[in-house]
């Protein structure tokens, strides 16, 4: 019952920055709200850390197992990785594709600067 009430005490903080999300028209994410209202209870006492602490430790310990499907799934597109880093790295207009890769495969062509003129 210990880790019901701590994992109800976390997925409460977590809805209340979803509605604070919602409700402040600001570019802000809920997961931003939501650590600080947990820093904030737990600077205040409001919410003693022992209170959160086992679900709090189970979840850091998943949560390196959450990026391994990413990570399995980026595996095979290494070669396109190698190959584009360094316009991506040295491209000065940002993330989006710029003149010289046009005529590049892979690059998207609703990307700005990719149509052929």
């Amino acid at each position: 019952m210990k880790y019901v009430k701590q994992f109800s005490i976390i997925l409460g903080i977590s809805f209340l920055a979803e509605l604070l999300e919602i409700l402040i028209p600001l570019p802000i994410a809920a997961s931003v709200y939501g650590l600080v209202i947990m820093l904030v209870g737990l600077i205040t006492k409001l919410i003693p850390l022992e209170k959160v602490e086992t679900a709090a430790d189970f979840l850091v310990d998943a949560m390196s197992i959450m990026f391994v499907p990413a990570t399995v799934g980026n595996h095979g597109k290494c070669e396109c990785f190698k190959r584009d880093a360094a316009s991506h790295l040295c491209d000065h207009g940002g993330i989006h594709g710029t003149d010289h890769d046009r005529d590049r495969p892979g690059v998207p062509a609703h990307y700005p600067g990719t149509e052929k003129p």
